[in-house]
């Protein structure tokens, strides 16, 4: 499964996170709390990652199922956004 690392904003905090494609339009994510390119660069398992988004086919982005973050709406929509800017190029 393809994935990358993209920033995006989390509670006005510039913040790393390592995206992983699931399928169309879903996505899981890892939030890195350091330095992105300190660790290592092994694709994080089911059981690793911190969450998943969806985009519906309206263009709203959702979390899909259980997250072990707190996400405000805005953190959401941040997230989603820069997904497209750095994997769907939207």
């Amino acid at each position: 499964m393809e994935k990358f690392v993209t920033q995006f904003s989390m509670s006005d905090v510039r913040t790393n996170v390592t995206v992983q494609v699931l399928k169309e339009n879903k996505f899981g994510f890892v939030i890195h709390l350091s330095d992105a390119f300190e660790g290592g660069e092994e694709t994080p398992g089911d059981d690793e990652r911190d969450g998943s988004l969806i985009r519906d086919e309206n263009g709203k982005w959702q979390l899909a199922g259980e997250s072990k973050v707190t996400f405000s709406e805005e953190d959401v929509r941040e997230l989603g956004e820069a997904i497209e800017r750095s994997y769907l190029r939207v």
